[in-house]
């Protein structure tokens, strides 16, 4: 059982991350279906609304900086800049004042200095800004409640801020500058435009709600569970020791489909291309079927060191799970790598191959049509690494090249609304992963030039507590006496589990993209089919699980109804979907 250790331990492993938004003209605000709003997040509830909030003080600080437009009176930009820094301070002079009080009383009653020195402090600063400007104070004395000092400061400020950016905005030094701000909706890194009212004249798109609360198979997974049932059985309820599964199993089956490849179809073009090549005079076709043989034994290689390399490492248990998915992260780019080397020797072989003579075309004929055939198939093979990969920055080069359609506006300054939302139930089909790049570019029309341009992307999850069918197979260990005679039997399982429930994961799954595509841990129910008896008959298992790498692996208990027995378990989902479940598993590539 010591080999539990390594999946639990992953199981458990968390990270942080953290990601600072330099101060920006747009904003981005989620309000989710519990009416929720969340400013700047990283990533977004797949069924939320998404507001664009326009910062038009921001605007005029940013391009008054950058020089765009005719310079703007320096006093008003100074006095903008004072009233918005004290809008940040609101909330810090408010908690200096009350440690200050708070400490005075609980502390030393004679050290009256030190608090007046706090206290005096913060109002300098207060006094300062109301003394810029005579009209901020006057909004501030007529603040109704007069006990409530601190929203009364925050009022007069936002309302002559909102004076200042009245009078900026219709100033003439904006008025040949237009602005333009879309979004898009990136499903497969295609984008398809989004409506947000006031912004564009895009139409609403298909309604389409991501369900949160269902626990039935979708048909791909009721398909993927009876292939499960038949490897299963055809199997023979093999029996292994928990070192065999982790060292050997699950190596097996991730590799089994390169393994059979390797050596049949692989095989097939190595033996017809050493006969050819025997004869062959043709330079050119001979380079390409030398090389083309050179890479398939570069990729045996590579797929054989790399099986032996991880079993060794499971045999060892490393400690460190950061550093096993990096390093698997790596050799997957790799080997894809290969791959696609191998595709494009093909590729040039099939090409020269009709330029040749009829002689030649002649003795490639069998080579050729392995190559367009079996070869073909196996270089344009890539393991998915959606395991292994999260948040790829090539993922957001597609935003740079989105252009704007005459459907949105382009607007001046004083016409741009303070927000503008979009329900992304009317977006069509959604997936997670999916991302919304939102994008706002200042012209000059009579330069007919980009002035300034801003970016931001969401990526898209299901964030709010909704319930997750998943099936894979289970490695069942009994804690009670069975007729197994091992360790460890195979069986099919089936769970719902419970995602997003806790506030927490929720925070987290906002701001980093690990919860949402690796490190996310859940809880469920699981339902599985042993058969402890090995009379053929499955029986049924029910127990709790918990998951994570993106519910590739479980570990769980569960309960034998027939047969009484209380067993623990290691559960995949097994990663590949063109995986021979069928097939047989005779170990490393040779």
């Amino acid at each position: 059982m010591r080999l539990f250790i390594l999946p639990c331990a992953i199981l458990f492993f968390l990270c942080s991350a953290h990601h600072a938004f330099s101060q920006s003209v747009i904003t981005v605000r989620e309000i989710d279906q519990n009416n929720k709003p969340y400013d700047n997040k990283n990533n977004a509830d797949i069924n939320s609304q998404l507001m664009v909030r326009f910062d038009r003080s921001a605007f005029i600080r940013k391009v008054n900086t950058a020089g765009i437009g005719t310079p703007l009176p320096q006093d008003a930009v100074n006095l903008l800049n004072v009233l918005y820094e004290g809008t940040q301070k609101v909330e810090g002079w408010s908690k200096g004042m009350e440690a200050a009080i708070r400490n005075y009383v609980r502390g030393d009653k004679a050290s009256l200095t030190t608090f007046i020195e706090r206290t005096s402090s913060i109002a300098q600063e207060i006094v300062m800004v109301f003394d810029r400007d005579q009209q901020t104070r006057d909004y501030f004395e007529s603040y109704e409640d007069v006990t409530d000092i601190w929203g009364g400061i925050l009022y007069a400020l936002n309302k002559r801020i909102a004076d200042l950016e009245e009078q900026l905005s219709n100033s003439p030094a904006y008025s040949d500058v237009r602005i333009q701000i879309g979004g898009w909706l990136m499903h497969n890194n295609l984008p398809s435009p989004l409506h947000f009212n006031g912004l564009d004249a895009n139409p609403l798109g298909e309604y389409y709600e991501v369900e949160r609360w269902k626990f039935t198979l979708t048909d791909a997974q009721l398909s993927q569970l009876e292939d499960i049932q038949q490897w299963v059985k055809s199997s023979q309820q093999r029996e292994l020791n928990v070192s065999e599964i982790l060292r050997g199993e699950y190596v097996r089956q991730f590799t089994d489909i390169l393994q059979q490849k390797l050596k049949t179809d692989f095989e097939d073009f190595k033996k017809e291309g050493e006969k050819v090549l025997a004869t062959l005079q043709d330079q050119q076709i001979v380079t390409d079927v030398k090389q083309i043989l050179a890479q398939g034994e570069r990729v045996k290689a590579l797929l054989t060191d790399r099986v032996q390399y991880y079993q060794a490492m499971v045999n060892n248990t490393p400690a460190d799970a950061t550093a096993v998915i990096s390093r698997l992260q790596s050799d997957v780019t790799t080997i894809n790598k290969e791959f696609n080397k191998m595709k494009g020797l093909l590729t040039d072989f099939q090409s020269h191959v009709p330029s040749a003579s009829a002689e030649v075309k002649a003795q490639c004929a069998n080579l050729l049509a392995i190559a367009s055939g079996k070869i073909s198939e196996l270089a344009g093979m890539l393991i998915p690494d959606d395991l292994l990969h999260f948040g790829q920055q090539e993922k957001r080069l597609a935003q740079l090249a989105l252009s704007f359609s005459d459907k949105v506006y382009s607007l001046a300054l004083g016409d741009i609304p303070a927000e503008a939302t979009t329900d992304l139930l009317y977006a069509g089909y959604r997936q997670s992963g999916d991302r919304v790049v939102i994008k706002m570019v200042v012209t000059n029309t009579n330069a007919r030039k980009n002035l300034l341009e801003e970016t931001h992307s969401v990526t898209l999850y299901r964030i709010l507590p909704h319930l997750e069918a998943t099936v894979g197979v289970i490695f069942a260990h009994p804690l009670t006496a069975t007729r197994i005679e091992k360790d460890v039997q195979m069986a099919p399982y089936y769970n719902v589990l419970f995602k997003g429930i806790l506030g927490m994961s929720q925070k987290w799954k906002r701001n980093s993209a690990l919860p949402n595509n690796l490190l996310d841990m859940n809880f469920g129910l699981h339902v599985s089919s042993p058969d402890f008896d090995k009379d053929d008959v499955p029986e049924l298992g029910i127990g709790v699980v918990a998951s994570t790498l993106k519910d590739y692996l479980q570990v769980g208990w569960a309960y034998n109804l027939f047969q009484g027995a209380n067993y623990v378990f290691i559960g995949f989902r097994l990663p590949i979907p063109t995986m021979n479940l069928g097939g047989n598993n005779n170990g490393a590539i040779k």
